[in-house]
């Protein structure tokens, strides 16, 4: 199914979504609702950049567990220095949580 955002129905659908969430939420009218695109790669993206800023060396200590942590790690590296705590990508080819002792 597709519906246009510049469809009556999608408009109304938006304004609706948006008011629901502030009041289930309880935010100020001062504050503005943003429904964005976006899946696993965006949220780990947005995370890395409003956070990792905040630390005075930029470095981010994560666990490498599978593909999207790969990704991720990647995504850590084009803002700031990755201390990995375990690779279970390449120290086990993911059969394990930690790596072996």
């Amino acid at each position: 199914m597709e519906l246009s955002h510049r469809q009556d129905a999608f408009r109304h659908l938006n304004i609706m979504t948006k008011r629901e969430i502030k009041k289930f939420l309880k935010i100020p009218d001062n504050f503005v609702i943003m429904l964005q695109q976006g899946g696993a790669t965006m949220q780990y993206t947005a995370v890395v950049k409003n956070l990792i800023g905040l630390k005075p060396y930029r470095k981010a200590m994560h666990l490498k567990t599978g593909m999207w942590s790969n990704q991720c790690d990647k995504e850590i590296s084009k803002f700031g220095n990755t201390v990995i705590v375990a690779n279970n990508i390449d120290d086990n080819n993911c059969t394990k949580m930690v790596p072996e002792e």
